[in-house]
């Protein structure tokens, strides 16, 4: 029996999580087609996607801010409502990575949550079975946790270094927010202007890794009133007028920095469980090796 054909449509700011999914999926005999994956250099955006949602069993969409306001991912899905009308066999199914207005004419259909980080396995599950791929567990689980050991009170100099992994990361990591407005580090870098640099303080100087993620979250305008955001150092910095902030920005402010402490987490597991692959892999090898060199009469 042909692999259930799976097309995944997103927004290319939500690509931590998608990257992870499509990985899990794949592993699992799905053979998943990614519109930025497959896509050339020259090639027909809408006629490329037609064709790949066209020979397609399934169609997922993640929802999220971003794929919602996105007018290339409501058009992607336009296109699958519209093919599969036509195969009533084929199935569309909703993927809620975060909580954000789902379309209406999704509404009625049972979507996989996603929107918690420690189940994501659990909605994998879910997603595989709706594809009728029954399985009983996932695909990566992390270890249990073991305590660790006590460090002597006296250490070498020479002794190595542990480097952090990101098991180690994920356990220290503490959700970031937003601790108050900066007065003294806010100016306005034009003179001629009303729009002031506004600073607000983090709860912590966040790692590279989530800055770039909420460097995603902020890509797109949301609404009429949007403006620049990005991080600087421990701070995230708008560039608005004074009055606006408690206004229009710093709901949506709040809400990106939610967003991106969820997605963080997300990463850092998607970090280690491929560690654990990775290692897992070698052990393999070696094995095979072992055995292979073993039987070996020199």
């Amino acid at each position: 029996m042909a692999p259930p054909r799976l097309f995944v449509s997103h927004s290319w700011k939500d690509k931590f999580f998608v990257n992870k999914l499509v990985e899990q999926l794949t592993a699992r005999g799905v053979d998943v087609c990614v519109d930025s994956a497959e896509l050339k250099v020259g090639d027909s955006l809408m006629q490329s996607v037609g064709n790949a949602i066209q020979d397609i069993d399934y169609f997922a969409i993640v929802l999220s801010h971003n794929s919602v306001s996105s007018g290339w991912v409501q058009r992607e899905l336009q296109l699958a409502m519209a093919l599969f009308l036509e195969k009533k066999n084929r199935r569309i199914l909703p993927i809620l990575i975060e909580k954000c207005e789902i379309p209406p004419f999704l509404k009625d259909l049972v979507y996989a949550d996603f929107t918690d980080p420690s189940s994501f396995d659990s909605a994998v599950l879910k997603v595989l079975n709706a594809m009728n791929i029954m399985v009983k567990t996932s695909v990566v689980t992390l270890p249990r946790q073991t305590e660790p050991k006590k460090k002597s009170s006296i250490e070498s100099p020479s002794a190595k270094r542990e480097v952090p992994t990101a098991a180690s990361k994920l356990d220290a990591f503490v959700d970031i927010t937003i601790a108050e407005v900066d007065r003294q580090r806010s100016y306005k870098p034009d003179p001629e202007m009303l729009l002031y640099n506004v600073y607000l303080r983090l709860s912590a100087v966040p790692p590279t890794e989530w800055a770039q993620i909420f460097a995603a979250e902020r890509q797109f305008p949301r609404h009429s009133m949007w403006r620049r955001a990005w991080i600087e150092n421990g701070y995230v910095v708008i560039n608005c007028v004074p009055e606006e902030l408690k206004q229009y920005h710093m709901k949506d402010l709040k809400e990106d920095v939610e967003n991106t402490n969820s997605k963080y987490r997300a990463y850092l597991v998607e970090i280690e469980q491929k560690a654990i692959r990775d290692s897992q892999k070698k052990e393999k090898e070696k094995r095979m090796l072992d055995d292979a060199f073993g039987n070996l009469d020199l």
